[in-house]
């Protein structure tokens, strides 16, 4: 396969296993010709799941410390730096570690040709990638995706300086692009959704009693408390189910004592991380898929929830919230019922009706699956951004 060079991938750490919807994007790359080189500031820490130990493989993780120090002097004594910048020190000290790493990467990037860099989410890789831009003239992209330019720390360069010097920026949703346009005005900005491949999805053999799932980190804006309320309404109303909660988390200790102190212990199992296909086997036996978002205290909130998207792609109805990008992925009374944020009796209504009307849930999941198709395919979405890359690629090598 060709490797299709001009531009590569700057990450902060990669693989991560909480960012699986980025794994995908490299992965599905390299599926349609491109095989981009990848770069990280950091080390990932490590993750069974499925197609990790081949990636970091391909990642060149930048060294630290005196290795770096040591790198960077040889770089700009051989004349391989900006002068100006090098030898009055502008790059040493804690407050210049992005300016170092670009100094370790720009040489690296001009001897492989490497004219573009494209990075996820607002923060270190992309201040590292703006530090490119200015001492090597090599262009940057961002994918903004929710907490990252949400509730992001002020730093330098500001996120209103790393997204008007980006070639473009990705919002992953309608809402996001139009929250960014009105914030940014003078960036460029277009909405590519997150894709994935549909094909891995297991047939349909639900379980019974009917199994509800939910995936996701255990963190406040997945709305997880009123999810565990709705199950305790469920289980008032003589309504026989289990549900699964997927993911690790920081409220794993307070969910716990929601669901004892709800007399949940029996039905509702916090089952922590899993692999993809773990995951992919827990929804094929599913029969809804359940994801309560809320805004956070902080404003952050999940803007496009991929985990929606594979449970579309498995045929599950899914019940969710109107909030931000949700009700581009689930059309309300089609593929799923949308409920207001932070209302567990709703969740409970829409639950209860998807499990006492099966073919009804199962109608809606074949629309899902369809609607992800048309638009959430890895095959419609990787063209999208391939074309972008491929565009600005040839500008910065002009």
């Amino acid at each position: 396969m060709s490797r299709e060079a001009g531009f590569a991938y700057l990450f902060k750490k990669f693989p991560v296993f909480v960012q699986t919807f980025v794994t995908r994007e490299v992965e599905g790359l390299e599926r349609h010709g491109c095989r981009p080189d990848l770069y990280a500031l950091e080390k990932a820490p490590p993750a069974d799941q499925e197609g990790f130990d081949a990636l970091r493989k391909r990642v060149r993780v930048l060294p630290s410390g005196l290795q770096l120090s040591s790198d960077i002097l040889l770089s700009g004594l051989g004349g391989r730096l900006p002068a100006a910048a090098f030898f009055s020190g502008a790059w040493i000290g804690r407050r210049n570690r992005r300016r170092r790493e670009a100094f370790w990467l720009g040489p690296r990037l001009h001897s492989g040709g490497i004219g573009h860099v494209h990075v996820q989410f607002t923060g270190p890789a992309a201040r590292t990638a703006w530090w490119l831009k200015r001492d090597f003239g090599v262009s940057y992209s961002i994918t903004a995706h929710a907490n990252d330019f949400l509730t992001g720390k002020s730093e330098y360069p500001t996120l209103e300086q790393l997204l008007t010097d980006a070639s473009f920026v990705v919002a992953v949703s309608d809402f996001s692009r139009r929250l960014l346009a009105e914030r940014f005005p003078r960036a460029s900005i277009v909405r590519v959704y997150n894709g994935m491949p549909l094909d891995t999805a297991l047939p349909a053999s639900p379980v019974e009693p009917p199994l509800i799932v939910a995936v996701g980190r255990l963190v406040e804006k997945k709305g997880y408390p009123f999810l565990v309320e709705a199950c305790r309404l469920l289980k008032e109303r003589g309504m026989a189910f289990r549900c699964e909660i997927i993911g690790p988390g920081p409220m794993e200790n307070e969910l716990r004592a929601q669901i004892h102190a709800s007399g949940l212990s029996g039905e509702v199992a916090l089952v922590g991380v899993r692999t993809q296909s773990e995951i992919r086997k827990s929804l094929s036996a599913a029969s809804v898929f359940v994801l309560p978002c809320v805004e956070e205290k902080s404003g952050g909130m999940d803007i496009l929830p991929t985990v929606i998207t594979e449970a579309m792609a498995a045929g599950l109805p899914v019940v969710s919230t109107c909030l931000a990008g949700i009700p581009e992925m689930v059309v309300d009374g089609k593929t799923g019922f949308l409920v207001s944020p932070g209302d567990s009796r709703a969740v409970a209504d829409a639950v209860q009706k998807l499990l006492s009307n099966p073919d009804e849930a199962r109608s809606m999941g074949a629309v899902g699956r369809r609607h992800a198709e048309a638009i959430f395919s890895e095959d419609v979405v990787i063209p999208q951004l391939l074309a972008l890359l491929r565009q600005t690629r040839v500008q910065a090598l002009a």
